[in-house]
């Protein structure tokens, strides 16, 4: 996995997807939780190559946003906002 593309896996009792490449996750974590407003992630995923597209935006309450969007190999990075 040493070529720094994550790729992602189902698990077979869930279904959900784990990443393969841990460093590379562990990357984009590290870039996430530095991310203060909506305005941020918007922009950093726009810099992403291949780039990350918003995909939803589920309104919790008038306070509360769940943003994910979408990345280039099925999975999805979720942002909570309040």
């Amino acid at each position: 996995m040493g070529n720094g593309a994550t790729t992602w896996q189902p698990d077979e009792k869930t279904g959900l997807r784990y990443a393969t490449d841990v460093n590379k996750a562990a990357e984009l974590l590290a870039e996430a939780e530095g991310l203060r407003s909506l305005d941020e992630a918007f922009k950093w995923a726009m810099r992403q190559i291949p780039r990350f597209h918003p995909d939803d935006v589920i309104i919790q309450d008038e306070y509360t946003h769940d943003v994910l969007f979408s990345a280039p190999d099925d999975s999805y990075l979720v942002f909570d906002t309040t």
